[in-house]
């Protein structure tokens, strides 16, 4: 079990940097209704590195909630 949770954080790693660079729904709409030019465009200075912690929390919550499902399913309290 530990090695297939330490294989699952390396692939969250690895994935955040192949993140599409296309724009999110948000920057979408923004450049159709004209309000994209007045925003100030920042770059993430660690954008990788929180792209891959935000990767990581997001596997580490879905195993819980599937491990705790499982649990409650195995100890028979919901039927």
């Amino acid at each position: 079990m530990k090695k297939m949770l330490l294989i699952t954080v390396f692939v969250a790693i690895l994935a955040a940097f192949f993140a599409s660079t296309y724009p999110d729904g948000l920057d979408f709409v923004a450049e159709k209704f004209g309000f994209a030019k007045k925003g100030v465009e920042r770059t993430a200075p660690l954008n990788g590195l929180s792209t891959s912690t935000a990767g990581i929390a997001g596997v580490l919550i879905m195993l819980s909630l599937f491990w705790g499902s499982a649990y409650v399913i195995k100890k028979g309290a919901i039927k």
